[in-house]
């Protein structure tokens, strides 16, 4: 298998999210994000 660093996925999701912030309300967005956070760690 292929090893990913845990930091690598995070800001991977992190600039794929940021493009899309848009479609979210800041607040709704925040909890989404940390919510996916939440379930890679």
């Amino acid at each position: 298998m292929i090893s990913i660093s845990k930091n690598s996925i995070k800001q991977t999701l992190k600039q794929y999210l940021y493009e899309y912030r848009h479609i979210f309300k800041k607040r709704s967005f925040n909890i989404f994000y940390w919510l996916i956070l939440s379930i890679l760690a």
